[in-house]
C-alpha cells in the first residue's frame, strides 16, 4: 500500500515521538538562530536570503541619534524632516533629535546603521530602539565616518 508524503509522516511521527520532538527542537533552535541573525544584519548558514541592489541605493541619507527619555534610536533617512515627524508620532515620549551624519549614499549609511546596533545590542530595548546614552551612539558613527562633530543639516532648522 502506497502513502502520501503526508499519511508517511504522521504515521512516522506516531511510532517515534522522542525523535519528533528532537527534529521540532531542532528547527525552533534554528528559526531562532536565523532571526537573531537576520536583526544583526548577517546571513547564518542556513539563511537563503541574499543582499540584492536596492533601487534606493543612489540616495543620499544621514545616519540619525534621536533620544525620547532614557531611550536612543539610531536609523538612516533621507529626508530628516520628513521621519522626526514619523517618529513623534509613533513615539510616546517627546522625542528629540541630538545628532545627524552628513549626507552619504544609502549602503554606506544602512552599512553604519547596522554597525552602530550591533555596537549597542547589549542596550537594546526594543526595535531600534536602546537604553543608552546618545554620546556612546554619536562617538560611534563618528568613529565609522571620521566626522569631528555633526555638520549642519539644511533640513534641521524644519525640524527644530
Amino acid at each position: 500500500m502506497a502513502f502520501t508524503p503526508a499519511e508517511y509522516q504522521r504515521r512516522w511521527r506516531q511510532k517515534n515521538p522522542e525523535k519528533y520532538q528532537l527534529v521540532l527542537k531542532n528547527r525552533k533552535k534554528q528559526r531562532k538562530e536565523n532571526s537573531r541573525l537576520r536583526i544583526l544584519g548577517r546571513p547564518s548558514e542556513f539563511s537563503t536570503h541574499r543582499p540584492t541592489p536596492n533601487k534606493r541605493d543612489g540616495l543620499q541619507m544621514v545616519v540619525y541619534v534621536v533620544r525620547a527619555g532614557p531611550y536612543t534610536k539610531v536609523g538612516i533617512a533621507e529626508n530628516i524632516r520628513a521621519r522626526m515627524i514619523v517618529v513623534r508620532c509613533h513615539c510616546p515620549i517627546p522625542a528629540e533629535l541630538v545628532y545627524h551624519s552628513k549626507p552619504m549614499l544609502r549602503p554606506r549609511a544602512r552599512e553604519i546603521e547596522v554597525a552602530c546596533h550591533n555596537h549597542l545590542i547589549a542596550h537594546h530595548a526594543q526595535g531600534e530602539w536602546f537604553e543608552v546614552s546618545p554620546q556612546i551612539a554619536i562617538n560611534f558613527i563618528n568613529s565609522m565616518t571620521e566626522e569631528a562633530e555633526p555638520i549642519e543639516h539644511p533640513q534641521l532648522k524644519l525640524v527644530i
